[in-house]
């Protein structure tokens, strides 16, 4: 998703949400949504373990519940 027009006189261009889906996996590199896409995609029936959460750190991932790539 893209949010993009005019605030004003201010340009507006952002990227509000970057998923990718690699190898199986649903790679979540950017999700700005207000709610968020997560939650979603496991209500959906997609594991845990299928959703990398790609905006932390390979190293933060190891903390959370899902995968780390």
């Amino acid at each position: 998703m893209i949010s993009f027009g005019w605030n004003g006189e201010r340009r507006v261009h952002s990227v509000i949400l970057h998923l990718r889906i690699v190898d199986d996996k649903f790679w979540l590199e950017r999700d700005e949504i207000e709610e968020g896409i997560t939650q979603d995609l496991l209500d959906r029936g997609v594991p845990h373990q299928d959703i990398v959460l790609a905006f932390y750190h390979p190293e933060d991932r190891k903390l959370t519940e899902f995968a780390i790539a």
